[in-house]
């Protein structure tokens, strides 16, 4: 009990104005902790609906009014930091790679690991079209930082395909097809 009211007391609730912080941060100056920090908020909220949820998570969420906050930033302003701090080169085929020797790209690893478990879950979880569209396009954004971790990279293939298949709106079957037909296109 006491172990449990220290985790809880080490505990940071996710506030609309904590929200906006980050959004405004990741967009003027984004760094490594902050997207770690973001990411993991992210993370635990995505999760927070599972039973086996953690308890003693770094970060809490007791307004729901702030969820649809931290879910856009999750999703849009995320992404977006993450190509800031280690960009996307286009060849000449126009593909977009990741040098796997930077620097930046071996510590956003971790990151993107746990960034992975929130889309699966997403998309293991979407209801409506406009919340897989909007899966499907953030994870169109860092698709490039997933093709040197091939497990993950399976992973998400395989969701993306299981939503197309058992999809019941073709609205939602047609946002999943048009995700992998153009990572097909962009990566041959």
């Amino acid at each position: 009990d006491e172990q449990r009211n220290k985790s809880k007391d080490r505990q940071i609730d996710v506030t609309a104005e904590l929200v906006q912080k980050w959004e405004k941060q990741l967009k003027t100056e984004p760094t490594n902790k902050l997207i770690q920090n973001v990411a993991t908020a992210f993370n635990t909220i995505v999760h927070s609906s599972r039973s086996d949820a953690e308890t003693n998570a770094k970060y809490t969420l007791n307004d729901p009014s702030v969820l649809t906050s931290i879910m856009m930033v999750g999703l849009k302003s995320l992404p977006t930091a993450i190509g800031i701090i280690a960009p996307c080169k286009t060849d000449q085929n126009h593909v977009r790679m990741i040098g796997d020797d930077s620097k930046e790209v071996r510590k956003l690893s971790r990151i993107l690991k746990l960034q992975a478990s929130a889309y699966l879950s997403l998309l293991n979880e979407s209801t409506t079209t406009e919340s897989a569209a909007l899966v499907l396009s953030s994870l169109q954004e860092v698709l490039p930082y997933y093709l040197s971790q091939k497990k993950f990279l399976k992973l998400i293939m395989t969701a993306v395909v299981q939503l197309w298949a058992t999809a019941s709106k073709v609205e939602t079957q047609v946002a999943a097809y048009a995700f992998l037909n153009n990572a097909a296109k962009e990566y041959p």
